[in-house]
């Protein structure tokens, strides 16, 4: 018998002579010829199919991250790396027998050249200019190190020896030895990394341990690659640092793990001079910072406790493996809902990469007044990271959202947004010299700009992006980079550097001026967004294939970046215009951060491929392919002389009856062969 291909209601298709060849059959029986095309009708269907299926409406969920959204690029992490751990970071102690043996990589000692990269400037001063406008950067401490043996996945695997454990998992390490180092952080490179594993760095002669869960590391090199880094960089997870000069990496599988499945490297240490916790030992080299009038203990002073604790010292990682100290403040907003806004400077944190290396050390100054011991709440720089919100080259500063919860006793500084009057006086707090807080004074001369051979010509024009401040007590230097400017308790400014054509001076002399990013200049130009959030209204327009239309309208907040999630059925996202901007892929879409009202008008014009078999019961069998739309299913109605369908096979799923055979919606091409 032959079948005549079905007919979809919306087209008029003649049938192909060459069908008429199914009719000859080797034993000449007669059959009869369908006189009649089976007719295909779509079945109509709610606009949207959500993933909450309470709703018809596409779920929307809040983003505090980083507002860069940009499509992710391809990273073979899975997509496992949205799971949650409610202790992604966590400080252990463990015993050596805990541990399994790692292999050890020792490294030479530093030239000559690396050595001098680390010592301490000449100039204290010129250690706080920015690196991204004058030949100077903040207080460097540690320089990378190329690690031959462990340079790639492949060679890297051949170190790891695998040791299984009483219940199952498994477990490899390596350690890294470097001749004369202060301190070791460890770069991990990851190329594939299962979600489940754990992670522990250590030095191998000490009991504490930190624990990191692989979802940490793979949701951090994911926020790189959003914001549109996909370098080696970007890849790269800096690891807590350890003290001394052995490093090690501890890597655990769960039972049942293919160890092949771990695809890591350690290309990367960077050897530190100095720790983020060091302070006594480290100002003994700098003696202008040892004298009583230049740098001035912040317990020495009275009424700042407020402003004190909102200071952190700052360490983070560049590449290729940099090591270097701020400073920056934990600010307020006007929901006063503890949102952990972090200010400092755009030439020490400019871009997502190194905002994810940010380690903090908080409540980090001396007991009593010059005591030169640190507080016991100091708490030691472990690697928390950050979600860069705003960066700006030109008033130098650098707005961060802390993904881990400041201690408890931490405040958050308040922040004036008008200008500052000319002659106010003013003071900071930051870390010169990576030293226990120290306290300055001084007052603001003149606004100014910086000029093509780094000085800086001040005069009365008001959008000169500096303040200009000349010190009446204590000092800064390199370390104090990013430290608040402080004017009646309020945040006016960060510390951006010196004037590199002057010399420092110190004692009696307070001639020598220092320089401020201008605060309310950023709050106008993006700080706003975040420190005084508004709530705007976001209207949503989503389009299926067939034109369907709906629109829905969303009180959405400043600052912030909403990502739209539809449901699979209505296949991938086509086009989507508008002003609220940002990107899309598959079934969601996510905004750009938000400025102000906007329309997003999503549009589905997928289709897909039915290819649909049928099977008379003498069994002849003819195919015909149809293109559809996502998100419906569809009705195929053949003659009912055929007889009851009875069985219906592939991948369209749906159900029968009598002659006709409904498909499941469609998210995809798919089969189904119809059985007579």
């Amino acid at each position: 018998m032959q079948l005549q291909r079905p007919i979809r209601v919306t087209r008029n298709l003649l049938l192909p002579l060459s069908l008429l060849a199914l009719a000859m059959f080797a034993n000449a029986q007669q059959i009869r010829l369908l006189t009649t095309q089976p007719v295909m009708h779509p079945i109509a269907q709610p606009i949207m199919q959500p993933i909450d299926q309470s709703s018809t409406q596409p779920i929307n969920q809040s983003s505090t991250q980083q507002p860069i959204m940009q499509p992710l690029p391809a990273l073979n992490v899975n997509d496992a790396v949205n799971a949650t751990n409610s202790t992604p970071i966590r400080a252990l102690s463990q015993t050596a027998s805990q541990r399994v043996s790692p292999h050890v990589i020792v490294l030479q000692a530093l030239t000559n050249a690396e050595a001098a990269a680390l010592a301490v400037p000449a100039s204290t001063q010129a250690a706080a200019l920015p690196a991204s406008s004058a030949p100077a950067k903040p207080l460097q401490i540690g320089v990378g190190r190329a690690v031959p043996d462990a340079a790639d996945a492949t060679a890297t695997a051949r170190l790891l020896t695998w040791t299984q454990a009483a219940d199952g998992s498994l477990r490899a390490a390596i350690s890294v030895e470097v001749f004369e180092a202060r301190g070791l952080r460890l770069g991990l490179h990851v190329v594939q990394l299962p979600p489940e594993a754990k992670l522990r760095v250590y030095a191998p002669d000490a009991a504490d341990t930190i624990e990191i869960a692989a979802t940490e590391v793979l949701n951090t090199i994911q926020m790189n690659l959003k914001a549109g880094d996909n370098s080696a960089a970007a890849h790269t997870y800096w690891l807590p640092i350890v003290k001394g000069s052995r490093g090690a990496l501890e890597i655990e599988l769960p039972a049942g793990t293919d160890p092949d499945l771990v695809e890591v490297s350690l290309p990367l240490v960077s050897q530190l001079s100095m720790l983020p916790s060091d302070d006594a030992t480290w100002s003994s080299n700098l003696p202008v910072l040892g004298a009583p009038t230049c740098s001035q203990d912040v317990m020495c002073t009275t009424g700042r406790s407020n402003e004190m604790h909102a200071v952190a010292k700052m360490a983070y990682t560049d590449s290729p493996g940099s090591t270097s100290l701020c400073t920056g403040t934990l600010l307020n907003n006007t929901k006063n809902d503890h949102t952990p806004y972090f200010l400092s400077a755009n030439h020490c944190i400019s871009t997502q990469t190194v905002a994810s290396t940010l380690a903090l050390a908080w409540n980090y100054r001396s007991t009593i007044c010059n005591s030169g011991i640190a507080d016991d709440n100091a708490s030691d720089s472990i690697v928390t990271g950050a979600y860069l919100l705003y960066t700006n080259e030109i008033t130098d500063n650098s707005l961060l959202l802390l993904k881990d919860t400041p201690p408890a006793n931490a405040t958050f500084a308040d922040w004036n947004a008008a200008p500052v009057n000319m002659g106010s006086v003013a003071f900071g707090i930051d870390h010169p010299g990576g030293e226990l807080q120290k306290y300055n004074e001084s007052v603001v001369g003149a606004t100014c700009s910086q000029n093509a051979d780094y000085s800086y010509s001040c005069n009365s024009t008001s959008g000169n992006p500096f303040y200009k401040t000349v010190f009446t007590y204590g000092m800064s230097a390199g370390g104090s980079s990013g430290g608040p400017l402080f004017i009646n308790g309020k945040v006016v400014g960060q510390l951006r550097g010196v004037d590199p054509n002057q010399s420092p001076d110190c004692g009696a002399n307070y001639s020598k001026p220092i320089y401020y990013g201008r605060f309310d200049l950023a709050y106008t130009n993006g700080l706003s967004l975040w420190l005084s959030p508004q709530m705007y209204t976001l209207t949503l327009t989503s389009t299926d294939a067939a034109n369907n239309s709906s629109t829905y309208t969303y009180q959405v907040q400043s600052g912030q970046t909403y990502w739209y999630t539809f449901g699979t059925s209505m296949g991938p996202i086509a086009s989507v215009t508008g002003t609220c901007g940002g990107t899309w892929n598959e079934s969601t879409y996510t905004t750009n951060v938000i400025t102000g009202a906007c329309t997003a008008n999503v549009k589905f014009d997928t289709t897909y491929t039915i290819t649909l078999t049928a099977t008379d019961k003498a069994g002849n069998a003819a195919t015909w392919p149809y293109q559809v739309a996502a998100g419906h299913s569809y009705a195929f109605s053949f003659d009912p002389s055929e007889g009851p369908i009875s069985t219906v096979t592939g991948t369209c799923g749906g159900s029968w009856n009598g002659s006709t055979y409904t498909t499941g919606t469609i998210a995809a091409s798919c089969s189904a062969n119809v059985q007579f």
